[in-house]
């Protein structure tokens, strides 16, 4: 439970840059109610959603082409091997890279993580160009409308291990591993020769 609580207090740290300690992090989220309004009129509402039951429209489904990458699959795979390299301690505990903090998350006795892709816009499969992130931080890193330049040029400026984000509001740290910080570089310079 405290290495739970600790790395909550992590990721809530980095997401809304301040500090809670264990203990109030538990007390925030222990003496907030989970939501369980109910209608004034209980008998009217179950009427009226089962008398729009039978009217709703059926789902349909259709066929459409698309478009897909077939070497998706296998880089996937080839990118998680290397980020696990770099990015898994001696526990066989997986970080993420934006709140530091092991994965709270095990499926098929691994911890899950998303390898996202670091600087969007690459048209090659690049392990060296994915980043460790928890689900959170994954659909806040891809969703956060970051320009893939601004991100370029942060990486090749970086000269601490971290970089500055601003994601959905929301300043956080994005944190490398000394090696993979120097794979990456390499990546994004061999591509502008």
């Amino acid at each position: 439970m405290d290495i739970l609580l600790s790395a909550l207090a992590v990721e809530f740290r980095n997401i809304l840059n301040i500090w809670l300690s264990p203990d109030d992090l538990l007390a925030k989220h222990t003496t907030k109610a989970f939501p369980d309004r109910v209608s004034q009129n209980p008998e009217r509402r179950s009427g009226k959603v089962s008398g729009n039951a039978p009217n709703t429209p059926e789902k349909i489904k259709e066929t459409k082409n698309r478009t897909v990458d077939p070497e998706y699959g296998e880089a996937q795979g080839e990118a998680r091997e290397y980020l696990e390299s770099w990015y898994m301690d001696e526990d066989k505990e997986m970080f993420c890279q934006l709140c530091q903090a092991p994965q709270p998350v095990v499926l098929d006795r691994k911890p899950y993580f998303e390898a996202v892709d670091c600087v969007v816009g690459i048209n090659s499969h690049h392990a060296e160009n994915k980043l460790a992130l928890c689900p959170n931080h994954a659909a806040m890193y891809r969703n956060s409308g970051l320009k893939p330049d601004d991100v370029h040029r942060l990486i090749l400026e970086c000269n601490n291990q971290r970089i500055s984000l601003n994601l959905a509001g929301n300043e956080v740290e994005l944190r490398f591993n000394p090696q993979h910080l120097r794979d990456l570089r390499d990546v994004l310079t061999a591509r502008n020769r």
